[in-house]
């Protein structure tokens, strides 16, 4: 059963070594996001420890898949209060700005493409041209030094006490040009755990993003340096490798990815920009 004081976590009876034991595991379970009372996507997420993380991360779902511009497209946000509905604490309910700019065509393209699972963020529907419609490339790179490079990583492991207790968490934060983490959250998604530092920095005013550095304690996919590109993020560092599409579009985008961080060692995948990329 969950720990009520951590719904996030579940303490189950197991086998270890022989001998029955129990241990912590990860809660995963479904988040329906609704917007205008349409269904737009259905992600497998960590519960918070509380109701303001399954905010962050609709806010920073509905930003980084091009939903919403900012926090003004939104006029209403929050869970479903509905007594006859079941599981009302996994539905969010979006209400966007009237005026909202090509609402109703995004959100036909949302319904018709997202769903989305813990292990994938994109789902095959994302190409890199795609992007570029959404998007101008990052105009100001963030060129970071190696020491930062080495140091993010574990500043981001320190901040994750339930992956401490599971090891079965991704970590994502945010820091701004001071070094100063300005966010930070898990999930058993990689990608939730994104929308979420971004939807907190979009919630809180912090938005946009330029000059600020992404750090995940994942893989770098193409999904995880597409969202930061939608929130203009200007670094990418991930503890693990990048991949190859993740690797073409940060290069075209003007975003500097750090993969694979080992120690002092890792990959840089520096921004090469093509001229079709800068013109208007």
């Amino acid at each position: 059963m969950n720990d009520e004081k951590t719904p996030s976590l579940a303490l189950a009876a197991v086998q270890r070594n022989g001998r029955s034991t129990e241990d912590w595991l990860v809660v995963e379970e479904p988040l329906e996001m609704r917007v205008n009372g349409r269904p737009v996507a259905v992600v497998l997420r960590t519960p918070g420890v509380s109701e303001e993380e399954d905010l962050n991360l609709v806010t920073g779902f509905l930003l980084t898949e091009g939903v919403i511009d900012d926090l003004d497209d939104l006029t209403g946000l929050g869970h479903c209060t509905d007594p006859a509905r079941p599981n009302r604490g996994n539905v969010v309910l979006a209400h966007l700005a009237s005026g909202t700019l090509q609402a109703r065509r995004r959100l036909e393209n949302a319904e018709r493409e997202m769903y989305v699972g813990s292990s994938c963020g994109v789902c095959g529907k994302a190409t890199i041209d795609k992007v570029f419609q959404r998007t101008e490339p990052i105009e100001v790179p963030v060129v970071l030094r190696e020491e930062q490079i080495i140091d993010y990583p574990h500043r981001l492991k320190a901040l994750q006490p339930r992956f401490a207790r599971t090891g079965g968490l991704h970590g994502a934060a945010i820091l701004n040009g001071e070094e100063e983490v300005v966010a930070v959250a898990e999930d058993i998604g990689r990608h939730n755990a994104v929308d979420k530092v971004i939807g907190h920095c979009i919630r809180q005013g912090g938005f946009p993003l330029d000059g600020h550095t992404l750090v995940v304690s994942s893989r770098a996919g193409f999904e995880i340096v597409q969202k930061a590109i939608m929130a203009r993020i200007g670094a990418v560092v991930s503890v693990g490798a990048a991949s190859s599409l993740a690797d073409e579009l940060a290069r075209r985008s003007g975003l500097n990815l750090y993969s694979f961080v080992r120690g002092r060692q890792f990959n840089h995948h520096a921004p090469v920009l093509t001229e079709q990329d800068v013109d208007p």
